[in-house]
């Protein structure tokens, strides 16, 4: 009985841990959202550290791992995203895996001719 015991707790603590890690909203914004740029060429270690360095990510390692377990280590796609307060892990992976971008409006004013 205290086997079962031990394993149902340490199964429910590897749970929460993972829940904490890949599914629990981490990303803590002072603003609704805020735009960040992956440039090209990067690799991950250039995006982990502009999103630490941003203060978006609070936990690189599950980042790191999701971005592997994703394929998002091999295929950086540059652009323009749009990151939302609330989102957790596994959603700022899977936006920046996507490549969807957030577009950028450009006006041209007074000018008559080409």
């Amino acid at each position: 009985m205290a086997i079962v015991l031990v394993i149902a707790i340490i199964t429910g603590l590897g749970g929460y841990v993972f829940y904490r890690a890949f599914y629990y909203p981490s990303i803590r914004l002072a603003e609704k959202s805020r735009i960040i740029y992956v440039h090209t060429g990067w690799k991950i270690d250039d995006v982990v550290n502009m999103l630490e360095k941003k203060h978006i990510i609070r936990s690189p390692k599950s980042f790191i791992f999701l971005a592997g377990i994703k394929h998002y280590k091999a295929h950086i796609k540059p652009g323009r995203y749009r990151v939302l307060n609330g989102m957790n892990n596994m959603q700022l992976v899977n936006l920046l895996n996507s490549g969807k971008q957030e577009p950028e409006t450009v006006s041209i004013h007074n000018i008559r001719t080409v």
